[in-house]
């Protein structure tokens, strides 16, 4: 059972957009009703030469995601 859901390339572009505009992990948090824990290792993660990039986190993302052997059920 997934206790979790992944970050959609939507929120991800969120993210570089509020990012860009100087708000806080906090904020950025709070306005994508996430942990902020999770938008700072988002950023921590797949922030490049100082820039977030939301399109090569998403296809890294999808990748980890096909290697982890375990399925989620859909009901």
């Amino acid at each position: 059972m997934c206790h979790y859901h992944h970050l959609t390339l939507v929120e991800r572009e969120k993210i570089m957009f509020f990012h860009a505009q100087d708000n806080s992990v906090s904020a950025i948090a709070k306005k994508l009703g996430r942990n902020k824990a999770t938008i700072s290792r988002e950023l921590w993660r797949n922030t490049k030469n100082g820039f977030y990039q939301p399109a090569t986190a998403q296809r890294q993302g999808d990748t980890v995601a096909g290697k982890t052997g375990k399925a989620c059920l859909v009901t």
